[in-house]
């Protein structure tokens, strides 16, 4: 079997069809593994009326598990898959087209590669080439949210991509268990630092759907600067140059900005957690640190985030303004 799809899901009910819906069509040539995370909905019982064929027959696995979150459950996905490949799929999303992605790991066997990287922007930057080899580590940059979103050819989720099971299997990657917010992207840098042969090219292959009860839009009210320093930390015990650590402090904390805008935070809490997210990772040369977000973020955005950074409480001034502006 060449592809096994993995699709965490918890109180999926009314998106989990049309996730596996995407992906039926083509059962003969993969397996879908679900693992429902304790869902308290009618989730299982749906998968279990509408595919009850493939679930007897091996062609979809469903798993049931304990309820620890997201990144356990693509964890159990890919301990349990028999694919020689694997690709994460939301139960909020759906492909768009997982025909693409069968037809090229079948035209690309002949490689030796270990992942398949989807992006939307790689015309922009090779034209006409059908598909480009790129070293894992030239895409630290791109997954750390570094580059201009724009250009970037790597996503930091876990979608867009097909990773071959014995790399992940034989370097021991897996999600991280501790972390809310960002644990795809350290996923994503395990992967990377191992600088595997990743082919790359153009491939709209994927659609995210915005989901207002899905567990992004869910944790927007907790504890922020503690799931901010969690991702920090988890970053910083990787394998990178210190200068990148650096420009990802800063990054992590104008991200940081945009949750508590979100939020509901009173505004003494809010400059308390700036002062502490400074005070845990102190970094000298500010200036240029934040200046070096332009490849990012526009002059404005690290202009400000720069003098909430050096005075957090200009954030009694600067956030009425700011909540204006769509993030």
């Amino acid at each position: 079997m060449i592809l096994s799809v993995v699709i965490p899901t918890y109180n999926s009910q009314d998106t989990i069809i049309r996730a596996i819906n995407s992906c039926v069509a083509y059962i003969d040539d993969i397996e879908i593994v679900i693992v429902d995370d304790g869902s308290k909905d009618l989730t299982t019982k749906l998968i279990e009326n509408k595919y009850s064929h493939f679930i007897e027959n091996g062609k979809i696995q469903l798993i049931n598990a304990n309820h620890g979150g997201a990144g356990n459950a693509r964890n159990l996905g890919i301990e349990n898959s028999k694919g020689e490949w694997i690709i994460f799929l939301d139960s909020d999303d759906e492909f768009l087209s997982l025909r693409t992605v069968l037809i090229d790991l079948n035209a690309f066997h002949q490689y030796s590669f270990d992942v398949l990287n989807y992006s939307i922007n790689y015309k922009k930057k090779y034209g006409q080439r059908s598909y480009s080899i790129i070293n894992g580590k030239a895409l630290t940059w791109d997954n750390l949210g570094l580059n201009n979103e724009s250009l970037k050819l790597w996503d930091s989720g876990p979608a867009y991509k097909a990773f071959r099971r014995e790399f992940l299997i034989q370097h021991n990657i897996r999600f991280p268990l501790n972390i809310k917010v960002g644990e795809d992207l350290v996923f994503n840098q395990k992967c990377l630092q191992e600088d595997p042969d990743i082919i790359v090219k153009y491939g709209d292959i994927y659609r995210v759907i915005e989901n207002k009860n899905s567990i992004t839009h869910k944790i927007i009210n907790q504890n922020i600067l503690e799931d901010g320093v969690k991702l920090v930390n988890a970053v910083q015990s990787l394998n990178i140059s210190n200068d990148l650590k650096k420009y990802f402090i800063v990054k992590n904390f104008v991200s940081i900005l945009v949750r508590f805008l979100k939020s509901s935070n009173d505004i003494d809490n809010v400059i308390t957690s700036l002062e502490s997210y400074k005070k845990t990772f102190a970094i000298e040369n500010t200036i240029q640190t934040f200046y070096n977000l332009k490849k990012n973020l526009n002059m404005p955005v690290v202009l400000v985030s720069w003098i909430i950074w050096k005075q957090p409480n200009m954030v009694r001034i600067l956030f009425p303004a700011m909540r204006k502006i769509k993030y």
